[in-house]
């Protein structure tokens, strides 16, 4: 009788305990995804330029260290009220893999292409009222960046980092 009390307040406690263990290694995979994903945010936002030359900003992808750049993706200034989207697909270690079309961001990416595991949304509106800081100063846009992860699920599925700032352009 001894015996199987103490197994029963044994097991009481030791189970609890067990899960706790169990769910605490998704958080802690959870809280990784999330601060890459935040890291995949700040890189974007940091590399992004303005370039009169092409008309939109630029996100640049590669080592700008040793300008070593892989690849140039352009999202266009929009017209007045308007947005400019851009979609693209980076690894786990916030490199820049490829552009998307808007259905392989809202489906996922296929099981076979492992070099994508976040998806970006940049999405680039400005020219409302209100935007223009004045004659002869740069205008500005708002650039509204998610970053969404594991790339392979549909959108709905996905976990999402969201940041918005304003970014200058000649006028």
């Amino acid at each position: 009788m001894e015996v199987s009390l103490s197994l029963a307040i044994i097991a009481a406690v030791l189970l609890p305990i067990i899960a706790l263990l169990a769910g605490g290694s998704g958080i802690v995979a959870d809280s990784e995804d999330r601060f890459a994903a935040s890291g995949v945010a700040g890189s974007i936002i940091s590399q992004l330029r303005y370039s009169p030359e092409q008309k939109g900003f630029v996100v640049l992808s590669g080592d700008t260290s040793e300008s070593q750049l892989l690849e140039e993706t352009v999202a266009p200034l929009p017209a007045s009220g308007n947005t400019s989207e851009v979609f693209l697909g980076y690894d786990r270690y916030g490199l820049l893999q490829k552009t998307l079309n808007k259905k392989i961001f809202e489906t996922g990416t296929n099981s076979d292409d492992s070099e994508v595991f976040y998806l970006v949304h940049l999405k680039i509106s400005g020219g409302e009222k209100g935007f223009s800081v004045g004659q002869g100063a740069p205008s500005l846009y708002r650039a509204s960046l998610s970053v969404e992860a594991p790339a392979f699920t549909s959108e709905i599925n996905r976990s999402k980092q969201k940041l918005t700032t304003l970014l200058s352009a000649e006028p």
